[in-house]
């Protein structure tokens, strides 16, 4: 029987070294004999993905100085926002009773003739609402966040919305000389716990109206001069045909619709 020579391993390893490396590494070739790509081919093909995907990225310039005023800015208001809304929670949590309760002139009443009756739920709503606005605001500059700017983009154009419709009640009470939203016109205010005519209301404006009731010149100009601030002092007090000599008693709703 012959006998064949046996190769040790250092010397199987010698050859290997000596053939130049041209054997395929184990595991690199896939079910249909095709060798497929290292770890190194890879790293190649992700760090292009990467520096693709980082291509597309939007990067915004800002200034220190400009990111600087905006996080001062907001900071300040949402600070402001928040004494304010804590001020008007405390005086409409610990008010006295009056006739009509917010809830009462919600339902029987209009939104609108509420949020005017009860300027603390007013101030209330509108100071939670700005400051929620300038903190996305705050936190959209200092972190440069672009989705909190853009939030807070479409905040200011609702503040604006908002500061413009008040600015159009005026101008509605101003050029049809009405004052008032339902029948009662000039005595809604009544409800008011500022206005309210009772003994027990220890306010200076008890048993008065807004100074923007009274009747003022022909002219905007002669409006804004003759303007006087206590014009509408105890004028719940009179009767109506006295009151028509001060205020203009006839309903906004009504010359709406006249």
């Amino acid at each position: 029987m012959p006998v064949f020579p046996t190769i040790s391993s250092k010397e199987q390893t010698s050859k290997e070294a000596a053939s130049g490396g041209d054997q395929i590494p184990s595991g690199s070739l896939d079910k249909g004999g095709k060798q497929q790509p290292t770890s190194q081919s890879s790293g190649k093909v992700d760090t292009t993905k990467l520096s693709r995907s980082l291509s597309s990225t939007v990067q915004l310039n800002i200034g220190v100085k400009k990111r600087a005023l905006l996080v001062a800015v907001n900071l300040t208001t949402m600070l402001a926002s928040l004494i304010v809304t804590w001020h008007a929670l405390y005086s409409y949590m610990f008010r006295s009773s009056q006739p009509y309760s917010f809830w009462f002139s919600l339902v029987s009443k209009s939104f609108l003739f509420t949020l005017l009756l009860h300027l603390d739920v007013f101030i209330v709503l509108f100071s939670g609402f700005f400051g929620l606005g300038s903190g996305t605001g705050f936190v959209g500059a200092l972190r440069e966040n672009v989705s909190l700017l853009k939030l807070y983009q479409a905040f200011i154009g609702v503040i604006a919305i908002i500061l413009a419709a008040i600015a159009g009640v005026a101008l509605v009470q101003a050029s049809l000389r009405c004052f008032g939203f339902s029948v009662e016109s000039f005595r809604d205010w009544h409800h008011n716990d500022y206005y309210r005519c009772d003994l027990g209301n220890p306010s200076w404006e008890r048993c008065s109206v807004p100074a923007s009731c009274c009747k003022t010149g022909n002219s905007s100009e002669e409006s804004a001069k003759d303007v006087n601030m206590n014009c509408a002092h105890g004028v719940l007090l009179k009767s109506d045909q006295a009151a028509w000599d001060v205020v203009y008693t006839r309903s906004c709703v009504d010359a709406c619709h006249t």
